[in-house]
């Protein structure tokens, strides 16, 4: 099956496939040897030549191809394919007894940027077209440092929230709009927070500000207008079981 990927995090790829196969080859390459060749050589001696023919070795074809990402991601799916790797599109497809810390999980689900997430990227690039336009925007530059250079993001089954996520923006494939919708998720348990229990956002994204701080936050700024396409909701600042913390490994289509 071919995918479309928008994010894939090598680092991680690497270091499951490490402990699979033992290491990862950055290369592979294919070579085919021939001896039948060679070259003829000869001494004329009056009328005649006393000729021979010297064979050496040659390369006739050599294919040398560097492993990308997504071939490396490829051999890892193979192996979870092989430990019958547990998928989910349903929340009923989630046994929560046997979710641990270390599973695997494919979630056919629905990803939703934090509006943390959104907000920090918005007031940035406000920053920049001003300062493009010789403007200063100090009270908002740099609002996003506030909450480090991740990306939360929650993934839906339903309507109902079974992950919470910190992304790497140096492995988003595409642009960022592009991680919310229907996608599929491969993870790795973290995690879990149980049936009713709750946990602050900032544990799970490993955002700087703690959870009274971003509610004193919001009280200065307010929700955002509707205009702008969302809003500030509980689940931005606290994780509500059952669910998972997971590391993403890979978002693909």
């Amino acid at each position: 099956m071919l995918r479309e990927y928008v994010y894939l995090d090598r680092n991680r790829v690497e270091d499951f496939l490490a402990q699979l196969e033992g290491g990862v080859l950055d290369t592979m390459r294919k070579a085919e040897a021939s001896t039948g060749a060679g070259v003829e050589a000869g001494l004329n001696v009056g009328v005649g030549r006393l000729g021979a023919k010297v064979s050496a070795p040659s390369i006739s074809q050599e294919d040398l191809r560097r492993t990308t990402d997504v071939a490396l991601f490829e051999r890892l799916y193979r192996h979870f394919e092989k430990m019958n790797l547990k998928r989910a599109s349903d929340t009923t497809d989630i046994k929560w007894g046997d979710v641990c810390r270390g599973s695997f999980l494919e979630l056919e689900c629905r990803a939703v940027l934090s509006a943390f997430t959104k907000m920090a990227k918005l007031l940035d690039d406000l920053a920049m077209v001003a300062s493009l336009m010789g403007e200063s925007l100090d009270e908002v530059n740099g609002f996003g440092a506030l909450f480090g250079d991740e990306i939360d993001v929650r993934y839906l089954l339903g309507d109902e929230i079974v992950a919470y996520s910190s992304l790497h923006r140096e492995s988003l494939r595409t642009m960022l709009t592009d991680l919310e919708g229907e996608c599929t998720a491969l993870v790795r348990v973290r995690k879990t927070v149980k049936h009713g229990k709750r946990l602050p956002v900032q544990a799970v994204a490993g955002m700087k500000p703690s959870t009274s701080t971003l509610e004193t936050l919001l009280e200065k700024l307010g929700n955002p207008p509707k205009e702008m396409g969302f809003e500030i909701v509980p689940e931005d600042l606290v994780a509500v079981g059952p669910a998972a913390i997971v590391t993403t490994v890979a978002v693909y289509r």
